[in-house]
């Protein structure tokens, strides 16, 4: 989750920062291994959870899972949940949710 926001408008020359760590629905910030270096500590941590949300299809549309509650919403419609940096299927998960998860898997199906 993120904990503030910068803003910079180059045209303006002026920078904005909010904190935003409290709010109900905050932004969220995925793919943070495209963000930091190898050598960071939670490197290999967010890498693979990237690569299972790009496997798993969840991001596909990133206005769609901009905030948390809209991240949310994503998982549940896919069965899916997140536990400790890794998307496990929900106990109430269908089989037709797991099959489409499929094929977002095996895009040659």
């Amino acid at each position: 989750m993120l904990m503030s926001l910068a803003r910079t408008e180059l045209i303006e020359e002026r920078c904005r920062q909010s904190a935003i760590g409290q709010q109900d629905n905050p932004p969220l910030l995925h793919q943070k291994d495209q963000l930091i270096t190898e050598n960071y500590p939670s490197y290999t941590k967010f890498s693979k959870l990237s690569q299972q949300e790009r496997k798993w299809g969840l991001l596909e549309d990133p206005k769609a899972i901009f905030d948390r509650q809209a991240w949310e919403r994503c998982l549940a419609d896919r069965g899916t949940e997140l536990r400790r940096h890794r998307i496990v299927w929900r106990k109430d998960a269908t089989e037709y949710q797991k099959q489409t998860v499929a094929i977002h898997s095996h895009p040659e199906h």
